[in-house]
């Protein structure tokens, strides 16, 4: 990236295999993708893609299941920034800035990490009708219902008994 600082309307672009450590899942995860850097004269722009595999629980019965991953990522750094930091001088720079670009390069490393993170599924499924546990026992729904039956609702005690009232008298001649 150094080449295309100093010279406007360069890029570059290159392909990479990274391990990626993702705090939320405590586990490493080997992505891969595109990047390109560009220099528009004011702004040095990195536009790249990250894909990958990652294991996850499946939200709704627990199974470790995989999920496949692609997104993308952008960040920017003005130019008369990298000569800044060149000079030791990190003065007013923003701090999203300073933590993904130094003086001569960016950390893509981080920028496909945060982009993956952002990309993997809240509820991940190991299948789209998946039944999940029961609430009450833990068995398994996928394997078949479960033979516990569940406790009765305290909140619902009084309509019981209004509703067995009702239907004492609905008998009574």
């Amino acid at each position: 990236m150094r080449r295309i600082i100093r010279h406007a309307g360069a890029s570059v672009t290159r392909s990479y295999r990274e391990v990626i450590y993702l705090d939320r899942e405590e586990v490493n995860v080997e992505v891969s993708g595109d990047v390109t850097a560009r220099n528009d004269g004011r702004l040095v722009i990195v536009h790249g893609t990250v894909s990958g595999s990652v294991m996850l629980r499946c939200s709704r019965c627990l199974k470790p299941t995989e999920c496949h991953v692609q997104a993308e990522f952008e960040a920017e750094c003005e130019v008369r920034n990298f000569f800044a930091m060149a000079e030791g001088n990190y003065e007013g720079l923003d701090e999203e800035v300073t933590s993904i670009f130094d003086e001569s390069t960016a950390d893509v490393t981080e920028l496909a990490r945060q982009a993956l993170i952002l990309a993997l599924p809240m509820r991940p499924l190991c299948r789209a009708d998946c039944k999940g546990i029961c609430p009450y026992c833990g068995a398994d729904l996928n394997e078949g219902p479960c033979s516990c039956k569940p406790p009765k609702d305290p909140r619902w005690a009084k309509l019981e008994e209004l509703l067995t009232k009702m239907k004492g008298r609905a008998k009574s001649p």
